[in-house]
């Protein structure tokens, strides 16, 4: 097939935007080439668009010429999501980063997808008003980004992942056609549900140009315990009862013995006793201290009867604030172990957490492999991860093993291979174990009909 002619195409773009927004020199397509996940690839041009129109005539150009699009925000993501893996043209939505408005009566936001969570809580905050979703990357990760990969996070136990805080989107289609899908109304049920269809779908059906989002009011008042465990089976079997008693936890966070050893190693400000071998971080919140304390109280009580030894409640917001800092660092700490991190974002039933650790603690011990699990317990989600010395093929097999391992007993025991990072590349040869043949069928057949000629995003989930 003869290779598109891209100078002709940056030329076309060129006079769409302006020459200062798209770039085919080497140094930008290098940088432009990967995401989180450490997979590279090129693009062949980069642009910069700033408005919804714009992000249409890049379309009808690429359509016209049959080019491959990718949209790229903070490329924080971890499953190669938006690594250019057949070059083509990246669309970068950083310049996209307006928040257009705020509604504290309606409870809702007009955000631009490239703006990062931490900036759209910062604008909504002396609103007294919060986005819920809350990602472990809100501080450099971008709305759109999180939309497309349908992200989770610390609080989504309580106030659910992305795709349940947005209303209503305005999207760019393969050809270049300008959508709206939902309402800024908080109920809508005209027609299929676009807009849920679209969040998660990781740029492969559309190009997010603007997201209505659901605000909050900011609880007026939390709660923080940190609970100490002997065993890491004690701990998870008391993060699953927590919720079956009938608390919701603002946040139910597990951190394992190893991650407690690489925190305690960090001079970490957190009450963590080194001696413990698993950590339950909880949080209650609400409008008023007493129904606050209560749900705590419950929580605690529960705590106690699994096996809790030490509880350190934060009695103000820099203790708070300390035990927060530990568990939102842990992940970039534990590259102090080693410089090779696969990190995997499994969720199975919350009763049978203690049973997948315990399994595949096993296997990696068989492999000697630096194994370790913390994440968001509350719904069933846990970061299961594996730091290595380097990627040499004899180091990464052991660890591609335990990988898919970890996949078939996530799905045997309900589960499924991705909570929240989403498949992208790292999980499309996977993706068979969990979604049945028919089902992969219907998702190409919706695939085509968005884009024909599947050039958004192309090799992203499918093998």
């Amino acid at each position: 097939m003869e290779k598109p002619n891209y100078r002709k195409i940056e030329g076309e773009i060129a006079r769409a935007l302006s020459r200062d927004r798209v770039s085919s020199s080497p140094e930008v397509k290098i940088t432009h080439g990967y995401d989180g996940s450490m997979l590279r690839g090129k693009p062949d041009l980069v642009v910069w668009p700033e408005t919804t129109d714009e992000v249409s005539a890049i379309m009808k150009i690429a359509y016209a010429n049959g080019v491959p699009v990718i949209a790229r925000g903070a490329a924080s993501g971890l499953s190669g999501g938006s690594v250019p893996e057949s070059g083509g043209i990246v669309v970068d939505f950083l310049k996209m980063n307006g928040i257009l408005d705020i509604d504290p009566i309606s409870g809702t936001s007009m955000v631009q997808p490239g703006a990062l969570v931490d900036d759209l809580q910062a604008a909504l905050a002396p609103h007294g008003m919060f986005y819920p979703p809350d990602p472990g990357s809100s501080a450099f990760s971008t709305i759109g980004g999180n939309i497309a990969e349908n992200a989770g996070g610390m609080l989504a136990v309580k106030y659910g992942v992305t795709r349940d805080s947005i209303l209503a989107l305005t999207c760019v289609l393969a050809d270049g056609t300008i959508i709206n899908t939902g309402s800024r109304a908080h109920k809508c049920v005209s027609g299929f549900d676009l807009t849920r269809l679209i969040c998660g779908s990781e740029g492969m059906l559309a190009l997010i140009t603007e997201a209505c989002v659901k605000i909050l009011p900011l609880p007026k008042f939390t709660s923080t315990i940190l609970a100490h465990f002997a065993t890491e089976s004690d701990a998870l079997d008391a993060a699953a009862l927590v919720c079956a008693e009938g608390v919701i936890p603002r946040a139910l966070e597990f951190i394992d013995g190893k991650c407690i050893d690489v925190l305690i190693s960090q001079n970490t400000n957190a009450p963590i006793d080194r001696d413990a071998r698993a950590l339950i971080l909880c949080e209650t919140d609400g409008a008023t201290s007493d129904s606050v304390d209560a749900e705590m109280a419950i929580a605690t009580t529960i705590l106690e009867k699994c096996g809790a030894g030490t509880i350190a409640r934060a009695k103000n917001e820099d203790e708070r604030a300390n035990i927060w800092n530990a568990r939102k660092t842990l992940s970039s700490a534990l590259f102090n172990v080693a410089p090779v991190k696969i990190s995997e974002d499994i969720c199975v039933p919350r009763a049978r957490l203690a049973e997948f650790v315990d399994n595949t603690r096993f296997e990696a011990e068989k492999r000697e492999l630096f194994y370790i699990n913390y994440g968001h317990v509350g719904d069933g989600n846990l970061h299961s991860t594996i730091m290595l010395a380097d990627r040499k093929p004899e180091t990464l097999a052991p660890a591609e093993e335990l990988v898919e391992f970890i996949f078939k007993l996530a799905i045997k025991l309900g589960g499924t291979i991705s909570g929240e990072h989403g498949i992208g590349i790292t999980k499309r040869k996977f993706l068979h174990l969990e979604v049945g043949k028919r089902e992969i069928e219907l998702m190409k057949e919706i695939k085509k009909l968005f884009d024909p000629k599947g050039i958004l995003n192309p090799g992203k989930q499918f093998e």
